[in-house]
């Protein structure tokens, strides 16, 4: 049963079929078509919300259908509706910490970040007046960096996922395939046009940048420069930026679409659980003569009206040009620049979002040679492991420990407190 609510907070029981859609970024949404729930059927309206698992989304179409005595309806989480329904009614000009820029659009929304990205502070012109979701997306894309939202916190991260070990591989937990390449925007050369040395005069020079792609010399010969079309934005200043926007413009011209139909892996045992948007795994199709490694950017997901997931379709792509050809190129970690003081209220939301996880956990524990061993029962990549050495906690079902407490001292990608104190303090 799923429970709806009015704008008066009244609560409705229905039975749905819903098709739910997480991605990198941005989409968390539903669709669905109600059976059964007379009272919702009949009274739907703007305004009204729906709980589905454990997240609240806002209706924002629905469509009665006489015939048949059904509602299909769409809805976003909550998030995503009420920050575009907030205004920022402010414009911003200059160089600001990338920090300032968030504490200003999530102020007074009922809604906190954490950020865990390390990001140098970057210039706008003009910014502000608008929705704050639009905002937020802007500077999102303009750091570079990824979010995710788990009810009221909003974690802003490098990159969403984990390089999993998970082999999607054809007739063991593949049922299809489907790859598809999109060549219209292909591209080897940009160029960008940025601010004029002279704002109030379109005559004096401009900001100008340009850009070839690795495979410029390769198909040269044959087609000369494949340009792309020219970004012309006088809010760009630096060059640096500009180079950038050009660059992710010429890179990603070039499509690859993969769509896979999975089984669900945990109905059948497997060790790892379903993967998430952000999540990289292998994907092996003889048939397609396909073999690499993928990044996930969206999962659908079809379940029936008893609640039980019958269907999931992963989306991988569009790849850029490095991620086909398997480039690896170093990046150079960015300098944050500007410190604030930690917020309470950021302290408050990192403890209430571990109670919640340890009170939300259901726990398998085995004892083993190595020790106790608890793996999470709806998450198997969710492992700790207690022994004579120490203790260890894992989120890719035990490969590695990034958080653990040994005879040699503490590991930890992070720490939360009010107080840390000791002798010494270094930072590398």
């Amino acid at each position: 049963m799923i429970t709806f609510t009015d704008v008066e907070n009244n609560e409705y029981q229905a039975q749905c079929e819903i098709e739910k859609t997480d991605a990198v970024n941005g989409e968390k949404s539903l669709s669905g078509t109600i059976y059964f729930g007379q009272d919702v059927k009949a009274n739907i309206a703007k305004g009204w919300t729906l709980s589905f698992l454990d997240e609240e989304y806002v209706v924002v179409t629905y469509t009665k259908n006489d015939k048949e005595n059904t509602v299909a309806f769409s809805a976003v989480q909550s998030f995503f509706y009420k920050m575009s329904k907030t205004g920022f009614y402010e414009k911003w000009n200059g160089s600001h910490p990338f920090a300032s820029y968030l504490d200003a659009l999530f102020a007074g929304t009922g809604y906190t970040y954490d950020n865990t990205a390390s990001v140098a502070a970057f210039e706008k012109q003009d910014w502000g007046m608008s929705d704050r979701l639009s905002l937020f997306n802007d500077i999102i894309d303009q750091a570079n960096v990824e979010f995710s939202v788990k009810g009221t916190v909003v974690h802003v991260v490098p990159a969403m996922g984990s390089d999993l070990s998970t082999i999607v591989r054809k007739k063991f937990n593949l049922d299809t395939a489907e790859i598809q390449t999109d060549n219209t925007s292909f591209a080897t050369y940009g160029r960008g046009y940025g601010a004029y040395s002279k704002p109030n005069d379109t005559t004096s020079k401009r900001l100008e940048v340009e850009y070839k792609s690795p495979l410029y010399n390769y198909y040269y010969p044959k087609f000369g420069a494949i340009e792309a079309v020219p970004i012309a934005d006088e809010r760009y200043t630096i060059a640096d930026n500009l180079l950038a926007a050009v660059k992710e413009k010429v890179d990603k011209s070039w499509a690859i679409s993969l769509t896979l139909n999975l089984v669900d892996l945990q109905s059948v045992g497997y060790k790892y659980a379903m993967a998430k948007p952000g999540d990289y795994i292998t994907v092996i199709d003889e048939n397609l003569n396909f073999s690499d490694k993928v990044r996930i950017i969206k999962v659908t997901s079809d379940y029936d009206i008893r609640g039980t997931r019958t269907k999931t379709e992963v989306e991988c792509g569009s790849l850029s040009f490095a991620e086909q050809q398997k480039t690896s190129q170093s990046t150079l970690s960015n300098v944050a620049a500007g410190k604030i003081p930690v917020p309470n209220e950021w302290l408050t939301s990192q403890v209430q979002i571990a109670t919640n996880s340890l009170l939300a956990a259901r726990t398998q524990i085995n004892f083993t040679d190595q020790g106790i061993i608890a793996v999470d029962k709806s998450d198997s990549n969710k492992v700790v492991i207690l022994n004579s050495a120490g203790i260890g906690v894992s989120t890719d079902g035990g490969q590695t420990f990034k958080s653990a407490i040994t005879a040699d001292g503490v590991v930890a990608e992070r720490i939360v407190g009010n107080l840390i104190s000791g002798v010494a303090f270094e930072t590398v």
